[in-house]
């Protein structure tokens, strides 16, 4: 054991292994992944891109069963199995052969008829097989089943050992030695000789700490638990709370086994006093703690308002992950109960954390926007926080949807409801996060200073350290202030650790310095990295960044490596206008001009004056200045030329996809219709921004 906090434990883990690798391949088994929590497949997730140079190899074994594996856990197996060092082998169960194999290898001789009754009873399945052959030489007959067999097991021994075996069951595949004896109402020497006796009947094992002691198999406390009688089950945990908060143990743990008590401990009270541990994990950014006290109370048939309540919660810490994604369908549910039910707070509640604050997570949403007004008309006409919340959401889900003036007067309505209402803090945020997100796009950016100041104090205290806040980086990216990008997206481990979406950020946002100082490569790797997980913390819009920052790279280093093949994916699955330039001008590059004039003929060139509108739009444009470019097109050349002139002091994209200077596309496109005066002015403004962003990798473009 190592006395360090949780972040430092992180570091000390990967220190471990970088020290162990660097001796030579390194093979590391995590088994019954089934069963495993969010923090260690985080974990493993960020051991595998960190290690992906290494000699390094998890092996990860899982039950695949539809019951035995849970939707959070096949979806990381998921995302894990798109890296292509990975392989999956699925592992049936043993063959006659095989079985006969073991049996004569334990028994010592060849036994036809004891293979055809232990193929019969166990179908192969090995850890069954191998208990049930243990079993055998023990002198018992042969288990029909897996919990039958630890029962018969439990059963051969005395009264001391089953009463604290039970109770440890109860208390999990591991448990504290003091605590088990405490709840079994056992004197510690009885407990520890019967804790002995169990270690002796292969049920138990030592751990390295003197105080613990963990099962021979996850499966031994399941089927001891199972065969208990409810009554027995309700009073082990209630023992078993009343140790834990004796020894002060941490109140979640204590909440989960009072659940378990009901009905000796009241319904209410149980529930009462888990969804309070439950909030105090979550604000201790604990959130797969909170969910397991959350998830808890709804096994105990809570009544209806109280469960949709828990299911909004549930919600609120998946977005909290920073996984909006994975709370759309639980929000959705509530939505649907308060609707059916007549609770207008829940249904408000809900609308507000449907896909979380950001609009950018989807191209497209229209379901958001549907709750939102709907909302709205459960609210009345009424001025009140909430009422704010909803008109300055329903702006922001309009950025690609509404111009700038009609979202802007909307927001402003809104901030003007709630500054005479007193917003809690955390409602502030939000209402200035959105506001600033309304102007984020490049036609807005003027206004952001008004926004900064107060937006960012709030983003950097302790109590709304989790918010989305995405916009102060957007803001500092668009103007060229490295100093301030640098400053606002810097990696933090408090962030990293507990909300996954930093991770993502960080990898992006990384990828972007290294394409400006140079080094694409690295670009490269560490974008696609980002890919890989994005899709589940910035949703749908993880792919169309994606094939943006391939096409920022290709263009800037003239390799056309990547971006026509992810753009044309990214084309057809969003069908956008947006995108067309950029696939235009790769589709050219990689030789097919007739391709790329065929892509251009198709786009309303109307369209390029909306696209400063909204956060995508400034990649959108440098990629239809480059098609223009390449293809020599005087009316595509034209269009965009007046999309950009009013932007010439921005960058443009955002810090997740970079793209040039507006300046830098105006200079080209000047220089093409022989401005030369024009194509100078220009050349110095984009100049000046990519000193100022730091990016010595595009000043070049304009040498002075």
């Amino acid at each position: 054991p190592i006395p360090v906090d949780a972040y430092a434990g992180i570091d000390v883990f990967f220190t471990v292994f970088e020290r162990v690798v660097a001796d030579g391949p390194l093979i590391v088994l995590v088994d019954d992944v089934q069963w495993s929590d969010e923090p260690t497949r985080l974990l493993l997730s960020r051991l595998h891109r960190r290690f992906r140079a290494q000699p390094l190899t998890t092996v990860a074994t899982f039950r695949s069963g539809r019951t035995e594996l849970p939707q959070d856990v096949h979806r990381w197996i998921r995302e894990e199995d798109r890296s292509s060092n990975s392989v999956q082998l699925i592992l049936g169960e043993l063959d006659p052969d095989a079985v006969s194999d073991l049996v004569t290898s334990v028994t010592g001789q060849h036994d036809e008829a004891l293979v055809a009754e232990l193929l019969a009873t166990t179908g192969g399945q090995s850890l069954f097989l191998t208990e049930s052959l243990r079993d055998l030489q023990l002198g018992a007959g042969t288990a029909t089943s897996v919990n039958e067999l630890v029962s018969r097991r439990v059963a051969r021994q005395g009264e001391d050992v089953r009463h604290i075996i039970q109770t440890a069951a109860v208390l999990g595949p591991e448990f504290s030695f003091s605590i088990a004896a405490a709840a079994s109402g056992l004197s510690p020497d009885v407990a520890l000789a019967a804790i002995d006796t169990a270690i002796d009947a292969e049920l138990l094992h030592e751990t390295s700490s003197p105080d613990r002691f963990r099962f021979s198999h996850q499966l031994v406390p399941k089927a001891i638990v199972d065969e208990l009688s409810r009554s027995r089950r309700a009073s082990v945990h209630a023992a078993a709370a009343q140790a834990l908060e004796d020894a002060g143990a941490d109140e979640v743990e204590v909440a989960f086994h009072l659940l378990g008590a009901i009905p000796l401990v009241p319904m209410d009270q149980a529930i009462t006093q888990g969804r309070s541990a439950a909030g105090r994990a979550r604000e201790a950014n604990q959130f797969d703690r909170a969910l397991r006290v959350l998830e808890a109370i709804l096994t105990v048939e809570p009544q209806a308002r109280t469960r949709a309540e828990v299911i909004l919660e549930i919600g609120l810490i998946t977005n909290n992950q920073g996984t909006p994604a994975l709370a759309i369908e639980p929000l959705e549910h509530v939505a649907d109960t308060a609707r059916r039910n007549g609770w207008p707070d829940l249904f408000v509640a809900a609308a507000l954390a449907h896909w979380n604050q950001s609009p950018f997570r989807k191209p497209s949403d229209v379901s958001t926007l549907k709750l939102l007004a709907e909302a709205d008309t459960l609210l009345g006409d009424a001025p009140s926080v909430e009422k704010a919340m909803v008109i300055a959401k329903t702006a922001v889900f309009n950025v690609f949807r509404k111009p700038m003036k009609e979202r802007t007067a909307a927001i402003a309505e809104a901030r003007a409801m709630a500054d005479g209402l007193d917003p809690s803090p955390h409602q502030r945020l939000l209402l200035l996060e959105w506001d600033h997100i309304t102007h984020s796009c490049p036609a807005g950016v003027a206004q952001l200073d008004v926004l900064d100041p107060e937006l960012e104090a709030l983003r950097n205290s302790v109590e709304h350290y989790f918010s989305d806040a995405a916009a102060p980086e957007t803001g500092a990216f668009l103007r060229g202030d490295g100093a301030r990008l640098r400053r606002v997206t810097r990696q933090d481990d408090r962030r990293l650790a507990a909300q996954p979406i930093a991770e993502w950020r960080s990898l992006t946002t990384g990828a972007t310095f290294a394409a400006f100082e140079g080094e694409p490569d690295t670009a490269r790797d560490q974008y696609d990295r980002a890919a890989q997980i994005g899709e589940r913390f910035w949703g749908e819009s993880s792919v169309a960044l994606h094939g943006f920052s391939h096409f920022f790279l290709d263009l800037v280093g003239d390799d056309w490596t990547r971006s026509k093949e992810l753009l044309e994916l990214l084309a057809a699955f969003a069908g956008a206008d947006v995108f067309d330039g950029a696939l235009a001008a790769a589709t050219h590059a990689n030789g097919d001009a007739d391709g790329a004039a065929a892509l251009i003929a198709e786009v309303n060139l109307d369209v390029l004056g909306t696209m400063a509108e909204h956060i995508l739009g400034g990649n959108g444009l440098v990629g239809f200045a480059e098609a223009a470019l390449r293809l020599d097109d005087d009316n595509l050349a034209d269009a965009v030329e007046k999309a950009l002139a009013p932007l010439e002091h921005l960058m443009m994209g955002v810090p997740w996809s970079p793209s040039l200077a507006a300046a830098d596309s105006l200079s080209h496109l000047a220089a093409r219709r022989g401005d030369t005066k024009a194509a100078d002015r220009y050349a110095s403004i984009a100049r000046s921004l990519y000193q100022s962003v730091g990016a010595p990798a595009l000043a070049q473009r304009f040498p002075a």
